[in-house]
């Protein structure tokens, strides 16, 4: 009996070592099974559409497919379009999101999430799955209001399926309409994920493999391993040179580090060696900001960042919004953010990215209203409103217009 409970033992650790997820990229999706639906706009049961207008849409959904599934959502929106006179969507992909209520992660993201699927769901169908009880979602969906169908699995039968004994929420797995599962990861790396593949540049081994990273990278943060942490980062720089999920996790080494130049010079050296990592830039600038770094080297650290990738907007108006979110409203620094976003707004007629000239013109907005141009500030922001195009960000540019209405009533 020892025998065999020594053999059992090994056979666990050897399958641990070997696979650290019940299923990944490479794999045959497994089936969802056993599952009630709630918002559900796109599967059907019994050859009947689940609608998320109906009443009665907490229904036991059968064995299914993710082609299955694909192939309604698909079916659904070709009626939908016949009727409209629009054109129909045809899905490619399934993003699986595991998630639950009681992660604050996954509470944080939902704003993403609905970006996400405003700007992907004519090629991506998201389904949110988790294994709570029904009235807990019920409640959290009443508050949350997504647009994406809540899938609930209170058999926990789908969930130990893809993610085994993983509790790493949210975690997000694409799949293809074979079957076939593309990508596990994080829902940070899921937009870097989607245009490689629109742009035909997925490297399936490379994503596994920082995948596992990621993996073992949550590990070391729980342990509070800071060696594991950055050496980790390290590797997964080598492989994408703007990890996000590598950044966060320097940045959270940095709050632990005593000694926090260490970090600093860390991030300097990895730099050096991943000189066209944007990332990298923003997140010495983070560091040396939360170190309390003097106006004038901080001044010099935006001009040369700026200076390293003058035609890359995109960085600029992450670079403006990083600065301007670790200030407080008195001691903005107007001139660094003034460079920050002056090339993008000079040539904001040749921007064709409609949200990063809305952000243009937002950054914009925010300096005028800080030197007490409101009217100007207002106007501009009013023209961002409708640019944007994923809803968080529609709503927030609604909200900043009544703040400066407001504002311009009180001056006036």
């Amino acid at each position: 009996m020892k025998k065999f409970q020594l053999f059992f033992c090994l056979a666990v650790i050897f399958c641990f070592q070997n696979r650290l997820f019940a299923v990944s990229a490479g794999d045959i999706a497994p089936k969802i099974e056993s599952i009630k639906v709630l918002n559900c706009r796109a599967i059907t049961t019994n050859q009947r559409v689940l609608d998320k207008d109906k009443k009665d849409s907490k229904e036991i959904v059968q064995t299914l497919k993710i082609s299955d599934i694909i192939a309604s959502a698909n079916e659904i929106s070709e009626a939908s379009s016949e009727k409209n006179n629009s054109e129909p969507v045809e899905h490619e992909y399934v993003a699986l999101i595991f998630w639950a209520t009681w992660s604050p992660t996954c509470r944080q993201v939902f704003s993403v999430l609905e970006d996400l699927n405003s700007l992907y769901s004519d090629d991506v169908l998201f389904l949110l799955i988790s294994r709570e009880a029904i009235d807990k979602v019920e409640r959290f969906d009443s508050i949350a209001k997504l647009n994406i169908p809540f899938i609930i699995d209170d058999q926990s039968r789908t969930t130990l399926d893809y993610m085994g004994y993983d509790q790493n929420y949210p975690t997000v797995f694409l799949i293809e309409d074979n079957n076939e599962i593309l990508w596990r990861g994080d829902l940070v790396d899921f937009e870097r994920v989607i245009k490689n593949l629109k742009a035909d540049d997925f490297d399936a081994e490379k994503e596994t493999l920082l995948a596992n990273y990621q993996h073992r990278l949550r590990e070391n943060i729980r342990k509070g391993d800071l060696n594991g942490i950055l050496s980790l980062s390290q590797k997964m720089f080598e492989i994408d040179q703007n990890s996000k999920v590598a950044c966060r996790a320097i940045l959270y080494a940095f709050n632990l580090i005593t000694e926090k130049q260490l970090a600093i010079d860390f991030v300097a050296r990895l730099i050096k060696e991943y000189p066209k990592s944007s990332a990298l830039r923003l997140l010495l600038t983070d560091i040396s900001i939360r170190q309390n770094v003097s106006h004038e080297k901080l001044f010099t650290l935006t001009k040369n960042n700026i200076d390293k990738f003058s035609d890359n907007y995109q960085f600029h108006s992450d670079l403006f919004w990083l600065i301007f979110n670790n200030f407080n409203f008195a001691n903005r620094p107007l001139d660094i953010l003034a460079l920050c976003n002056q090339k993008a707004y000079l040539n904001i007629n040749n921007i064709t990215n409609k949200q990063l000239k809305a952000n243009t013109l937002t950054s914009q907005a925010r300096l005028l209203y800080l030197t007490g141009k409101i009217q100007k500030a207002l106007e501009l922001q009013q023209k961002a409103s409708k640019l944007y195009i994923t809803p968080s960000w529609q709503q927030q540019s609604i909200s900043t217009e009544k703040y400066y209405q407001k504002a311009l009533k009180l001056k006036l």
